[in-house]
């Protein structure tokens, strides 16, 4: 059962973020209360693993209630093993057909504290509870399954996490597999990363001190600044370094480069950040290359920012970016496809913009395998305009192509705090087929109102086809939308602010970080379950820290 909080508080709290951080110029403290190494505080970002055995969770601490923010890592087949308890020991195929339940029910409908002996078991041997409301929902206490000696601090207010994975020597593809996590964090500001190692059921996670394999690693750091691309305090905005308000990743592992998009915030009466920074995070494909300097896989390199690109919105002077599309990720030479890489779409405009890899040699597709011709600045390309609202109704919140490339999908927030229009949050479908020009017509196709709050969209085939899922923050929901009608299959009740959407690489499962709930939801997927599209297990009692 979710605890009563509203869309006020929720987004009054986003609101006393920005504040915070416009106020303290992005300088915050670390004094004052440690954070807890177990516990999900304030979610706002998941990374997975590509085995599907731990889910990380970047813990904002929004609020500032403690010095720090953190990154936990959850045990999911721990997780897995008390969810499946539910349904197996009950002989039925579903939890809600009336045989006792080998899990207690919960005692409340209203979580107030995880520590509250009311609403727990009595050990973390039997963390969880049924859900008093909805018999198919197992409540569980996150303590029993996050690996608390691996849990490091970061800074406050972060935000979306990308997954990387590399060879520790990258010349030996037999050589031990190392994950990175990366992740936004918006105090400092910085992109802050995390090595994690798995072996005989736990994890690893290193960020402190110099990234040599040999240097001794303290337990429950705080990531220091080897392990961050961080804005230094008095950059020039001029300087080749981190911008203002990072805010979402784009990854590209092949290529092994990390895109950042960025917001614009007002600081001292001046507008900064904005546009996209790339990051050479490193590639398989040219290990030993010039163009590797600052490569995040060489632990002796500088943490820099290789480029910085503004992004032309036409209908704006705003640079705020606020997502980030790769078109075809690890091949940005397809002649076919001249306008590869990098789509960018902005809350101020209905503009999207392509963005692709400039080169060297003038005049020819940059080729990943040619040691001398990769150049990671970026130059705009194609310019879409998403028409379907204007001249008002630009909130614009994600743009995907289809596989084939002849539609595109643009998500419009239409959220009242940045523009005058009464228009409903909308996916916008645009038929790309070519114009008597040979160029993509781009025209509006079909219009399908949506939920409130529209933050994110991405694909997943779950056994039912390629479909859309949109997270709404403010709706508490997940739409399932088939992109071919368009219309809407399911509506997923996810919880108070959803945040971020993942889904596991090995089952039909996803997981939702509930930013209000402090829990992260799993969403069961599997085509026919009696409960397909419906939560099926929280970890962590869904309560509010304000109350």
């Amino acid at each position: 059962m979710r605890s009563p909080v509203g869309r006020v508080p929720i987004i009054g709290l986003l609101v006393l973020g920005a504040l915070v951080l416009a106020e303290a110029g992005c300088g915050l403290g670390q004094t004052g209360i440690d954070p807890s190494l177990d516990q999900i505080f304030w979610p706002a970002g998941l990374a997975l693993d590509p085995e599907g055995n731990w889910l990380y969770v970047v813990n904002s601490n929004n609020d500032l209630r403690f010095n720090a923010g953190t990154l936990i890592a959850i045990d999911l087949q721990k997780a897995k093993r008390d969810r499946e308890k539910l349904a197996a020991d009950a002989g039925v195929e579903s939890p809600d057909a009336g045989v006792a339940s080998p899990w207690p029910e919960c005692s409340t409908t209203h979580f107030t504290d995880d520590t509250a002996a009311e609403t727990l078991a009595s050990t973390l041997d039997e963390p969880c509870c049924v859900d008093l409301l909805r018999p198919h929902v197992l409540n569980c206490n996150e303590r029993a399954y996050v690996q608390t000696d691996a849990t490091v601090r970061i800074g406050s207010f972060g935000g979306e996490a990308a997954f990387q994975t590399y060879h520790r020597d990258p010349n030996d593809l037999n050589s031990e597999l190392v994950g990175r996590i990366f992740m936004i964090v918006r105090a400092e500001p910085s992109i802050t990363f995390v090595d994690v190692t798995h072996g005989n059921g736990s994890v690893h996670m290193r960020c402190n001190g110099p990234r040599s394999e040999a240097d001794p690693q303290l337990r429950n750091p705080s990531c220091d600044d080897n392990w961050r691309v961080r804005r230094p305090s008095g950059a020039a905005v001029t300087d080749n370094v981190l911008p203002e308000e990072p805010h979402s990743l784009a990854l590209d592992q092949a290529l092994g480069i990390l895109y950042v998009s960025h917001l614009t915030i007002a600081v001292n009466r001046q507008v900064v950040g904005g546009g996209i920074s790339t990051i050479n995070i490193g590639s398989l494909l040219d290990p030993n290359a010039p163009n590797v300097v600052g490569s995040l896989l060489d632990p002796n390199a500088p943490n820099v920012i290789n480029s910085i690109a503004r992004v032309v919105f036409p209908t704006s002077l705003d640079q705020g970016v606020t997502a980030l599309t790769l078109n075809k990720p690890g091949d940005p030479n397809d002649p076919n496809d001249p306008n590869y890489l990098l789509f960018a779409v902005a809350r101020t405009s209905p503009d999207i913009t392509g963005m692709v890899l400039q080169c060297q040699n003038k005049g020819q597709h940059c080729d990943p395998n040619d040691l001398t011709s990769r150049d990671l600045s970026l130059v705009p390309g194609e310019q879409i305009t998403s028409s379907a609202f204007l001249p008002s109704g630009t909130d614009v919140r994600g743009f995907l192509l289809s596989p084939d490339g002849n539609q595109a999908y643009v998500l419009h927030r239409n959220s009242p705090d940045v523009t005058t229009s009464t228009d409903p949050a909308a996916l916008i479908v645009l038929d790309r087929t070519p114009d008597l020009n040979g160029e993509p017509a781009n025209r509006t196709s079909a219009i399908l109102e949506i939920c409130a709050g529209a933050s994110h969209m991405q694909f997943h085939d779950a056994g039912r086809g390629s479909l859309l899922y949109i997270t709404c923050f403010e709706g508490g929901q997940i739409y399932v939308v088939d992109p071919q009608a368009p219309l809407v299959k399911a509506i997923i009740e996810a919880g108070h602010g959803p945040t971020a959407l993942t889904f596991s690489p090995t089952e039909p499962i996803a997981f939702v970080a509930d930013y209000a709930d402090n829990d992260v939801a799993v969403i069961d997927l599997e085509p026919g379950s009696p409960t397909e599209y419906m939560v099926v297990q929280r970890l962590g009692f869904p309560h509010a820290v304000t109350q």
